[in-house]
């Protein structure tokens, strides 16, 4: 396209279409570009548009790719023979043979002859067309429908208020845990967040049999009895035989002798030891207080005896150390307990409330844009179906390509480990040449978009990179580092941010961070450092007034919205220029 830059050699190497690439790209590097370049030369390479398959992130992200390969390929059937030589020798960085220049001219025709057009779509369409073209081996209806998102999200709060006016002891139960237990968690942001796990809650749950096995494994792995509560583990702590009670007496006894602070924590010991089992569970916390601070960790041992009296009564000492040990292992247990009974509570609550969406679901023949991620694994997942399926598949797909791979999450790792399962073993249904390409950001991993990680990010790209070798594969991976989008001022803020170790930690895997390039080196720019904005606080009501009207407090993204869209007014108004233009500065 005329005004694009020609493409670098790191953005030739990684669209090089004969080897297996794992691309690192930033944000502004041209990496849309590149895979555009790469499903280009892979055209112009003899590949059937039908054996290609680019997974994208979004719609819109598909449609641009779309734009651009149909764009060139336009250019192409007309540019002049000297001008479609200099173009192709620009994109691969080497002349052009003449079978490549006529079949660039040919690509447009092609393309547009595509039944589906070019195979470049979002993991849920093509998870969608897998399940249309095998209904009866994953187990749907063949004239399932697809529901948009706020259709998911008005079916499942119909689920929702069912299982909440439901009269099932169980649930009432359960509500009424949550009720005491969610603290400030809303029961909606509980339910909430469950169902941001619910692909891995409806692995889980078919695994387990049902929600008790599961709730009941969780208590196991906390180390409680099953249906083990707070109290209990209070009143446990509270008689539990294992208190050396003369010890504690002798201790007491030296702190009385000691500062005031020390009386008064032997004046609490002294009562709780004598008091009955009740009065002990009632007097539990100040009880603890003389052993952890407010944030129930240990005290440091001078909080709880002075130098002066431990040297005077040693045992003294000990006696409060072994019984500062026995009561944070009770404090753990007790928030061990409460973990356990929120998340039985929600765990039961959540169970019915999916089961009541997949019930309306299926009444509709429908699936969500989860259910065709889950669905499309089990069917890759199942033996001998599943063979068939990679069979049929195989027939047709010899390069696959990731967009976005750090927002890929696990379940959809799983279908492109499955659909590439052949790709490295020279075992597929037809001899050729077959290529993965991945590209993503590990920086970008932190914003765990649809439930991606970083741990799973990189264990692909290991596992992917160790079959590549293992199967005598070329495997390239190609950083990206040239932005084309920021300007030198604001590169070297970030690279110097990044320069310390601290501030790395948890953003990239490596020790390194590679300083970027900046394409656009002669433009201006500018980083200026807002003091932090908070959220608005909110009004604090008179104890006699009523709720009766709506009191309204701004986020703190808000009001630095409004802080920014103040900025630009006053420099519309005053008519400052903009340094790379010299164009007044102005709205949008």
């Amino acid at each position: 396209m005329p005004g694009r830059p020609p493409p670098t050699p790191e953005q030739r190497r990684a669209a090089e279409p004969s080897a297996s690439i794992w691309v690192t790209a930033s944000a502004g590097t041209g990496k849309t570009q590149v895979l555009a370049d790469r499903v280009m030369r892979l055209l112009l390479a003899a590949t059937d548009p039908r054996q290609i398959l680019c997974l994208t992130f979004t719609n819109a992200a598909a449609a641009e790719m779309v734009k651009r390969v149909e764009e060139d390929l336009s250019r192409f059937a007309i540019l002049p023979e000297a001008e479609l030589e200099a173009e192709l020798r620009r994109r691969a960085g080497r002349p052009a043979g003449e079978d490549e220049c006529l079949r660039a001219r040919t690509l447009l025709a092609t393309v547009l002859d595509l039944p589906a057009g070019l195979p470049i779509m979002t993991i849920h369409g093509f998870c969608q067309s897998l399940l249309k073209r095998f209904p009866l081996e994953a187990g749907v209806a063949p004239h399932f429908d697809v529901l948009d998102p706020r259709s998911a999200a008005d079916l499942l709060r119909d689920a929702q208020a069912e299982v909440l006016a439901s009269r099932s002891a169980g649930i009432k139960t359960a509500l009424d845990r949550l009720a005491v237990l969610l603290g400030e968690m809303t029961l909606a942001e509980g339910l909430s967040a469950l169902r941001e796990d619910r692909l891995r809650l409806g692995a889980l749950l078919p695994e387990m049999g049902a929600v008790e096995p599961l709730i009941a494994r969780i208590y196991q792995y906390l180390r409680l009895p099953v249906g083990a509560d707070t109290a209990e583990v209070r009143r446990s702590a509270c008689t539990d035989p294992g208190i050396d009670r003369q010890a504690l007496l002798r201790a007491a006894n030296a702190l009385a002798a000691g500062s005031d602070k020390e009386a008064a924590r032997a004046e609490i010991i002294e009562s709780w030891l004598a008091a009955e089992a009740s009065e002990r569970m009632r007097g539990w916390q100040a009880y603890q207080c003389v052993f952890l601070t407010a944030k129930r960790e240990a005290r440091q041992l001078g909080s709880m005896i002075t130098r002066a009296t431990a040297a005077a009564c040693p045992a003294a000492e000990a006696a409060l150390r072994a019984e500062q040990a026995r009561v944070l292992a009770a404090v753990e247990r007790e928030k061990a307990a409460m973990v356990a009974e929120r998340t039985a509570a929600l765990l039961r609550v959540g169970a019915a409330v999916l089961e009541a969406y997949d019930r309306r679901k299926r009444a509709l023949a429908a699936l969500d844009f989860d259910d065709l991620i889950a669905v499309s694994r089990r069917l890759l997942d199942r033996s001998g179906i599943a063979a068939w399926v990679q069979y049929k598949l195989d027939q047709r797909l010899d390069h696959l390509l990731i967009d976005e791979g750090q927002d890929t999450s696990p379940e959809q790792w799983a279908i492109i480990e499955a659909l590439s399962a052949e790709f490295f073993t020279g075992e597929g249904a037809r001899p050729a040449r077959r290529t993965l390409f991945v590209v993503g950001d590990e920086k970008q991993s932190i914003m765990s978009v649809q439930g991606a990680d970083v741990a799973t990010y990189r264990r692909f790209r290991e596992l992917l990179a160790a079959r590549a070798r293992a199967g005598g594969q070329q495997w390239r991976e190609e950083p990206l580092g040239r932005s084309f989008r920021s300007a030198r001022p604001i590169l070297e803020v970030v690279d110097a941010v990044f320069a310390d170790l601290a501030a790395r930690e948890g953003v990239v895997s490596g020790s390194d961070w590679p300083a970027h390039e900046c394409f656009r080196t002669t433009a201006p720019g500018l980083v200026e450092v807002w003091p932090l904005i908070e959220a608005e606080p909110a009004a604090r009501a008179e104890d006699w007034e009523l709720p009766d009207r709506q009191e309204a407090t701004l986020r703190g993204e808000t009001r630095l919205a409004r802080a920014i869209a103040r900025q630009i007014f006053e420099w519309r108004r005053d008519a400052v220029p903009l340094a790379s233009t010299g164009q007044p500065i102005r709205a949008g």
